[in-house]
């Protein structure tokens, strides 16, 4: 069923529904929305941005090592691409090849990072929460259209981005309960 839906989005490779998903998933997009939302952010949290940016980017930069160093390898389902390639290969010969994290899939980095980013923007910030959790959809989805994911990659991938953004939301908030009762405490 999954490989059905990639077959049906590659098929539309030449379309302009493919050329604009191809652009959202794009480093140039992520990097530019990602910016924005994150400076509106530090310009309306004033004294609170430096916690938001500290969890924000240990958020982000967890989630990213956790699915490409762990749980990737760990999982090992293949992309779509390389397993299509396989497909028409198998037909030829046996295939054989190691294969390497960038030839994983599940759980899709985009989709953990991008949702590890709302979840943190979602929770300091809270307005205009409702464009960020669309542009992390779109983000998601687009590697999907592109062929890159299955859509349980993507919904895995979202899952444990929010996890993440949630553990290291709470771990802050409890370091700084620490340190807020430390400083009350009588010498």
């Amino acid at each position: 069923m999954e490989l059905e839906i990639i077959k049906f989005f590659l098929n539309l490779k030449d379309s302009c529904i493919f050329n604009i998903f191809a652009v959202i998933t794009g480093k140039t997009y992520i990097f530019i929305t990602v910016l924005m939302f994150a400076a509106y952010a530090v310009y309306r949290l004033k004294k609170q941005a430096i916690i938001f940016i500290l969890v924000l980017i240990i958020s982000v930069s967890a989630s990213d090592v956790i699915c490409y160093r762990i749980l990737k390898p760990a999982i090992g389902r293949l992309r779509p691409s390389v397993e299509l390639r396989l497909l028409k290969q198998e037909n030829l010969n046996n295939f054989s090849r190691e294969f390497s994290k960038k030839d994983f899939s599940m759980p899709s980095n985009h989709a953990s990072n991008v949702f590890a980013f709302f979840i943190v923007y979602f929770i300091y910030v809270r307005r205009y929460w409702i464009p960020v959790l669309i542009n992390s959809l779109l983000i998601a989805v687009s590697r999907v259209v592109v062929g890159k994911h299955y859509p349980t990659d993507i919904l895995a991938g979202m899952i444990t981005g929010i996890i993440i953004g949630l553990f290291f939301i709470c771990l802050f908030c409890l370091l700084q309960s620490l340190v807020r009762r430390k400083k009350t405490e009588p010498v």
